[in-house]
């Protein structure tokens, strides 16, 4: 079985890979690889060749799907479509894309329920839910008691809009007196740096906001031990790993209700509408003030996500979903051609 797994993070250079959080793509990659799987990797931009490919995965919408969508025409080579982003405005050759390759692939990757139902009602393929496995610890990780001093807030993904950290910023800005916090930004993409360190002074919280930039594994495992709870105030998202591994941590998560979160927090957390300032910053106060019950229920949670959640449970389910399709199209290879129609012109 020869898979080709294509997304954009491919594209970028080994020494980049080895920086950041393995993504969802590497993960797999990885994992296929442990089992002997034998893996191709490509960039979205590529020559659209699937000569001696078995399965073809696309994380992520990007272009090439139209090209894709066009050489199953000619090589019906099974393809899986994972998007990893479900609530995102679209332009309108976006939404056609969008389409084109949902209706084209054989198979498509829902990462929350939430999501699947969505598929169902649009796609003609088979929806799986498959999580994003992320690296569970053999044990649980030490609980930590709370620090004396400022609640330590996380954040933890990229400086872009989609993150909606002006909305956090306001909501810190706003809680600052009453009480005290302080939080740090873990990130790999700097996009808004600048516009951030800005607008943290324009509100006086420049002296409780830290820019860390990139953290490798064991970096990141110190910076969710050392948290009092995770912040995620995107406007959009699908089932963000960030989340998962705040729990894992024990942390407590304050997040937008978008795409798969509820299903990941559950009551582990509070979670507001995104774009809401002031529900952010009310909720920040919630946890704050029930910590202890908070925390109990992200220990709870944590037990219950383990499995589901596990690096090898992702690479499980999509061996199963590989070798399904292979076999479906096998069956359908060696079925006799049946003649309709019929009679004398």
């Amino acid at each position: 079985m020869r898979i080709l797994i294509v997304g954009g993070v491919f594209a970028r250079d080994e020494r980049y890979r080895r920086s950041i959080n393995p993504t969802p793509e590497i993960t797999l990659e990885a994992g296929l690889r442990r089992r002997g799987v034998d893996v191709v990797v490509a960039p979205h931009k590529w020559s659209h060749s699937l000569r001696g490919i078995d399965v073809v995965h696309v994380h992520h919408l990007a272009k090439s799907v139209v090209g894709l969508a066009g050489c199953r025409v000619v090589r019906p080579t099974p393809l899986v479509f994972t998007r990893h982003g479900e609530e995102r405005a679209l332009s309108v050759k976006q939404t056609a894309a969008l389409r084109l390759i949902e209706r084209a692939a054989d198979a498509c990757v829902a990462l929350s329920h939430q999501e699947a139902d969505r598929l169902r009602r649009e796609v003609r393929g088979r929806v799986v839910v498959i999580r994003n496995g992320i690296e569970v610890p053999a044990d649980p990780t030490p609980i930590l008691p709370r620090q004396n001093g400022p609640w330590r807030l996380l954040f933890v993904g990229q400086l872009i809009p989609l993150k909606a950290l002006d909305v956090l910023f306001r909501a810190l800005a706003t809680i600052r007196s009453d009480v005290a916090v302080t939080l740090r930004l873990v990130y790999h993409n700097a996009e808004l740096l600048d516009q951030l360190r800005a607008l943290a002074a324009q509100l006086s919280i420049e002296d409780i906001v830290t820019f860390v930039g990139i953290r490798d594994a064991a970096g990141m495992r110190g910076e969710y031990r050392l948290a009092d709870m995770l912040l995620l105030p995107s406007l959009t998202e699908s089932l963000p790993s960030v989340v998962t591994e705040a729990l894992l941590a024990h942390k407590p998560v304050v997040a937008s209700a978008v795409g798969g979160i509820p299903e990941q927090v559950e009551d582990a957390g509070v979670l507001v509408p995104p774009g809401d300032d002031a529900a952010l910053a009310s909720a920040i106060l919630r946890v704050a003030s029930d910590y202890p019950g908070y925390a109990a229920n992200a220990r709870a949670r944590a037990r219950e996500i383990r499995q589901d959640y596990a690096i090898e449970t992702m690479i499980d389910r999509h061996v199963e979903l590989y070798r399904s399709l292979l076999q479906r199209g096998n069956r359908a290879a060696n079925e006799p051609i049946r003649a309709t129609g019929g009679g004398d012109m």
